[in-house]
């Protein structure tokens, strides 16, 4: 793999924590109790870093990494009413941001990732290898608690 195949699908994995049902998902399949993926959480926290969040088009993804980084937001995510709050305060946040952010005059577009700096001066990975494939891999779809 490239650095900027790697960059791009580190960047959309990273992207993918601003989904509720997605982290959701994680923990109800077992995925965010996995000491792989939990080292590789930790590893993913220098997207906070400018250089790199500048490539964040979701920036909540990057408030949901860092608290995915206390066991304690992991276990919540099993629980259906958490999920729900945090899915209307996700909500909330884009309502209201994004009314102000769009009617900003000159609002900055979203860098290409193209351009992105080289994975290469990412920290070094600590858990020494990757998750499993299935445990960063999308819902096939994500129902609601009465369709289940």
């Amino acid at each position: 793999m490239s650095a900027s195949e790697r960059f791009q699908l580190e960047l959309e994995f990273v992207q993918a924590l601003a989904n509720v049902d997605y982290l959701a998902h994680l923990a109800h399949s077992g995925s965010l109790d996995d000491q792989d993926l939990i080292h590789f959480l930790t590893y993913l926290q220098y997207w906070q870093r400018p250089e790199y969040a500048k490539y964040i088009v979701y920036p909540q993804c990057l408030r949901m990494l860092e608290l995915l980084q206390d066991s304690g937001f992991r276990t919540a995510l099993k629980n259906p009413i958490f999920v729900d709050y945090a899915r209307r305060q996700t909500s909330l946040h884009w309502l209201f941001r994004g009314t102000a952010f769009l009617s900003t005059p000159g609002a900055p577009a979203a860098a290409p990732v193209a351009d992105g700096p080289a994975v290469e001066d990412a920290p070094e990975y600590v858990g020494g290898k990757r998750p499993r494939r299935d445990a960063i891999a999308a819902p096939p779809s994500v129902k609601g608690d009465d369709e289940q």
